[in-house]
């Protein structure tokens, strides 16, 4: 058992169901920098760093540091800057800065998995960083990246890139097949993001309230996910929500369209999530939902995750 009595996690079913493409993992914000040392250099914050930052940085938010960040950035994008700006600070910290790191041990976990020849192995995440990215780039595993591009005023709804390729290409979701993806990984960025070969002032991402307001109103139409990504999910599959913090509202609209997207008549499967100090009222909330919450340290996850696929990494 763990240390806070609970049954550890089945790590040789997950790992199979990640190896066989019936998992699909969704990282939320720690994946970005769960077992990263704490005095590394640029290392990733949490939401409530990333607030703290942004407003030790630009100062002048006459609120508390603790309130939420879409809460702050909504602040600072109509009454100091604009959402370009902090699109452009984000690109420093998530993007710029990041260049040169080691990809945390999540991405290095999810780039050892080999994906199946008959479809690809999809990562859904609402981090705008490129880690995953770049991990599977020193794996040498081909890959594609999809962004959401949820900015109103963007004529297209997609932007994708495939390995090796240097520009990003404007695709509607119905255009989106995820068999010309077979045998490879597939990173679908639900919150915008960065990447090489996306143009610097190229905004894509649901930061503040006003973006959220209009992300979650795109989920309730099934606008979002695209079509294909919310098939791929609705067959059969898991999902592995690592470093997501289990109470966030947007996440609770996500698994509610996903269930009611679901067909009637098909089971569904358990699915698992991994954070700490879990209260008794977030866990029956998401028993309800059929998600296993196991009470750990994600990097502790991840290491005998690792151990299980038997990968090197």
């Amino acid at each position: 058992m763990n240390s806070n009595g609970s049954e550890p996690p089945p790590y040789g079913f997950i790992a199979k169901e990640l190896v066989d493409g019936r998992a699909v993992p969704f990282l939320g914000a720690a994946a970005s920098y769960a077992g990263v040392p704490d005095d590394q250099p640029h290392r990733l914050p949490g939401g409530q760093g990333l607030t703290e930052r942004l407003i030790a940085d630009w100062s002048g938010y006459p609120g508390s540091a603790s309130d939420p960040l879409t809460q702050v950035t909504q602040y600072y994008e109509e009454c100091v800057a604009s959402h370009i700006d902090l699109c452009r600070r984000f690109r420093t910290v998530f993007y710029e800065e990041q260049l040169e790191q080691r990809p945390p041990p999540t991405a290095r976990l999810l780039a050892a998995i080999q994906p199946p020849d008959e479809r690809p192995f999809v990562i859904i995440t609402t981090n705008y960083d490129c880690l995953v990215e770049k991990a599977l780039d020193q794996a040498g595993r081909p890959y594609a990246v999809v962004i959401q591009d949820s900015n109103p005023w963007s004529p297209h709804n997609l932007r994708v890139r495939e390995s090796g390729s240097e520009r990003f290409e404007g695709v509607q979701s119905q255009d989106l097949v995820l068999k010309d993806y077979a045998g490879a990984t597939l990173i679908y960025k639900l919150h915008g993001g960065f990447g090489d070969g996306l143009d610097k002032d190229v905004d894509t991402l649901v930061v503040t309230e006003g973006d959220y307001i209009r992300f979650v109103a795109s989920l309730a139409s099934n606008a979002v996910p695209p079509v294909a990504i919310a098939e791929h999910i609705l067959h059969d599959r898991r999902i592995l929500f690592l470093g997501y913090s289990m109470a966030d509202w947007n996440m609770r609209v996500i698994l509610y369209q996903l269930a009611q997207r679901r067909p009637q008549q098909q089971g569904v499967p358990r699915s698992w999530g991994v954070r700490r100090n879990i209260s008794v009222v977030e866990k029956r909330f998401w028993d309800k939902r059929d998600v296993e919450l196991f009470d750990m340290d994600l990097a502790d996850f991840v290491v005998q995750l690792h151990e299980a696929i038997g990968a090197d990494v």
